[in-house]
């Protein structure tokens, strides 16, 4: 429940979330599908996009994503 994406409410952040960050980046991974924050968000943070998916109650009808490569 908590985020790599500091563009969020810091209360849903991972406190070493730069450190992981500068991990990612090291590796040349090109997205992080995380989750979940109520009411979702995307963010590209050094080249890397950040997907954080919303939570299943913040939507009418029940929610799920596809993601195709």
């Amino acid at each position: 429940h908590q985020s790599l994406d500091n563009e969020v409410d810091k209360y849903h952040i991972v406190h070493n979330s730069s450190e992981i960050r500068a991990l990612l980046e090291k590796h040349n991974v090109m997205m992080v599908i995380q989750g979940h924050y109520h009411q979702g968000h995307d963010a590209i943070i050094n080249g890397i996009k950040y997907h954080t998916l919303p939570a299943m109650c913040e939507k009418e009808e029940d929610f799920c994503e596809i993601l195709e490569i």
